[in-house]
């Protein structure tokens, strides 16, 4: 179990059932592309007023940043969950709270000595993290706070799942030990049958994802925006 994700978990169900708006802060790499569309998918299936929200590398870099933050403030954004970034955002997440935004952080990034003032923080590397695997990728936090959701142990979601958790896990680099063996050999099948097909779109420096479902041939993630 993860620090924080029983904290994580229950602000994201008051949101849900209070239709507040939701926004997944992610971030433009392969990694955090596919975070935010695990976490995107899922919340939007429950049926959330779920947004995203992928910085533009050139200008405004990596993680969670101010302008990005009036703006979905403007949009009338409550709740931010950040997949892949965020545990250094430590004066992003403060002025959030200015704005009335509550956050949550999922980040597989080392911690500094102090953690953002969130609501939760889900890092493995936190030091009073009682989770044992640490060589997460951001999509396999991401993963985790999904199955948390839903209150399993992840093997359905593992089949909904499988083929894009791989494909980030291998292609972050970490090492295929413990859990992120387990998605590479569950998702990595499932890519070579030809189940899903994973569109990687760059337009104009804006990354996106797009998973179209080979059976029915509907978009489940997001339409090529920066945000949604």
């Amino acid at each position: 179990q993860l620090k924080d994700m029983d904290k994580a978990v229950k602000r994201i169900e008051e949101a849900v059932e209070a239709g507040e708006r939701i926004t997944v802060f992610g971030d433009y790499d392969c990694d955090g592309i596919a975070a935010t569309v695990i976490v995107y998918s899922y919340l939007d299936a429950m049926g959330a007023n779920v947004g995203y929200y992928i910085p533009h590398r050139e200008d405004e870099g990596y993680g969670l940043n101010i302008p990005a933050i009036d703006r979905l403030s403007g949009d009338g954004t409550s709740l931010i969950i950040t997949v892949d970034n965020g545990i250094s955002a430590i004066s992003e997440v403060e002025y959030a709270r200015e704005q009335g935004i509550d956050v949550i952080i999922t980040d597989h990034h080392q911690t500094r000595d102090t953690l953002p003032n969130a609501v939760a923080v889900v890092d493995p590397h936190r030091a009073d993290c009682p989770s044992s695997f640490k060589a997460l990728a951001g999509v396999g936090v991401a993963f985790k706070l999904v199955c948390a959701l839903e209150g399993e142990a992840g093997e359905t979601l593992l089949e909904q799942y499988g083929d894009i958790l791989a494909m980030a896990t291998v292609a972050d680099v970490v090492e295929l030990t413990g859990e992120n063996r387990i998605f590479a050999r569950a998702g990595l099948p499932q890519i070579e049958a030809e189940r899903v097909q994973v569109l990687w779109h760059f337009w104009k420096g804006r990354a996106f994802a797009v998973r179209i479902s080979l059976l029915s041939r509907s978009p489940i993630a997001s339409p090529p925006e920066l945000t949604r």
